[in-house]
């Protein structure tokens, strides 16, 4: 006896489906990784401006490099993708 065949497995590309939720997870990381840039500058500046020390703005520049060089990786993740893109 064969298993039934839905009529979504034979109008549904899974494989490139999954390729889109795989980027569209992407875009997602990289919005949230900018906003760690922008979180990173003001706390380091309110450091600053509110004279807490160096260790206060010293977390607040991390986190913007952190988000400055997940952007850049996918920067080169994505040029990347584009120049070995098979056609």
């Amino acid at each position: 006896m064969s298993q039934p065949t839905f009529v979504a497995d034979q109008a549904i590309k899974w494989a490139a489906l999954g390729e889109e939720a795989l980027v569209a997870f992407g875009a997602i990381a990289i919005v949230g990784a900018a906003g760690l840039i922008i979180i990173g500058v003001s706390r380091a500046s309110s450091a600053r401006q509110d004279a807490q020390g160096g260790a206060s703005a010293l977390g607040g520049v991390s986190l913007a490099l952190l988000g400055a060089v997940i952007c850049v990786a996918a920067l080169a993740l994505g040029f990347i993708a584009m120049v070995h893109k098979s056609s």
